[in-house]
C-alpha cells in the first residue's frame, strides 16, 4: 500500500503472523516496481489467494482455507 511500510520492514511481522497462524501454503510478499507479481496477476484486493500452475498461469483465484485442497486436487486431476 502506498506510504506503507517497504516490503523489507514488513518481512518479520509477516513471517510472525505466518508461523502464528500455520499457515500451509507459500505467501509471496510483493516486490516494487517492473518485479511487481500483484501487478502481473492483476491483484485488487489483499490478501488475494491464486493457484499459479507450473507454467505460471492462474489456475484458480479467490481460495481460502475451506477451498483451497479441493482447487488443488482439481488442477492436480485428482
Amino acid at each position: 500500500q502506498e506510504g506503507g511500510p517497504t516490503a523489507e520492514a514488513a518481512l518479520p511481522t509477516v513471517r510472525r503472523f505466518l508461523l502464528d497462524n500455520n499457515v500451509p501454503w507459500p505467501t509471496i510478499v510483493d516486490a516494487p516496481g517492473e518485479q511487481s507479481i500483484a501487478k502481473t496477476y492483476d491483484v485488487i484486493q489483499v490478501p488475494a489467494n491464486y493457484l499459479i500452475g507450473r507454467d505460471g498461469t492462474v489456475v484458480d483465484l479467490m481460495l481460502n482455507r475451506t477451498n483451497m485442497e479441493a482447487a488443488i486436487a482439481k488442477a492436480l486431476g485428482r
